[in-house]
């Protein structure tokens, strides 16, 4: 893969959309890059790297720490992202990103399925999640989010649960109903408790989801942050 200097990358020329169209690279010698510019797949970059609105990104992307992205970027899907990246409003992701812990989007922003975020993430309002996204302690989001089951208020994930010790992820939607991603289930928690019941019978597996249920619920409804 050719790493571009920052001369190479100054003499790309822009098109007649005023768009900086960027091969396939290497671009991690490069710190600044303006606003329209588009990249091939699979392009890597450094830390601390910033971007202009409007830039887009072919799949399989990979970028450093501390990179910072301005309004209604695009990345294609499986692009990697470290730790602290800070995104502009209306920025959209394919499915299978990842991103590292403390990384902040802006409102309206739009995930593909199966993306995955470390701690302390943080979304803006209305930002969206396609399903199975995963999400570690501590993450909040804004006013009208919306997951696969729709506009949600709250989300609760508990982890080391079952025979997996997989992650449960509990969301309190808008109208007040309670859903439940655990493994390859999706639906209500009545749904999700009878679920359990069914395959795991009255085993301590399903005693210890079950309870889990009360203390859902007197944290959703205590008014509970989300994390």
């Amino acid at each position: 893969m050719k790493k571009y200097t920052q001369a190479e990358f100054d003499a790309i020329p822009v098109d007649g959309f005023g768009i900086k169209r960027c091969p396939t690279g290497d671009y991690t010698a490069i710190n600044c890059f303006g606003a329209g510019c588009s990249f091939g797949e699979g392009c890597r970059f450094g830390a601390h790297c910033s971007f202009g609105a409007h830039c887009s990104f072919d799949a399989h992307c990979s970028f450093g720490a501390v990179c910072r992205f301005g309004a209604h970027c695009s990345f294609g899907e499986v692009c990697r992202f470290g730790a602290h990246c800070s995104f502009g409003a209306h920025c959209s992701f394919g499915a299978v990103c990842r991103f590292g812990a403390v990384c902040r989007f802006g409102a309206g922003c739009s995930f593909g399925a199966h993306c995955s975020f470390d701690e302390v993430c943080s979304f803006g309002a209305q930002c969206s999640f396609g399903a199975q996204c995963s999400f570690d302690a501590h993450c909040s989001f804004g006013a009208r989010c919306i997951c696969e089951f729709g506009q949600f208020v709250s989300m609760l994930s508990v982890g080391g649960f079952g025979s997996c010790g997989r992650t449960t992820y509990f969301f309190l939607l808008s109208d007040g109903c309670i859903c439940v991603r655990c493994g390859c289930f999706a639906g209500t928690l009545d749904e999700w408790a009878a679920q359990v019941k069914r395959t795991h019978r009255d085993s301590q597996i399903a005693q210890a989801y079950l309870l889990l249920i009360p203390a859902i619920k007197a944290q959703f409804m205590g008014g509970f942050c989300n994390g």
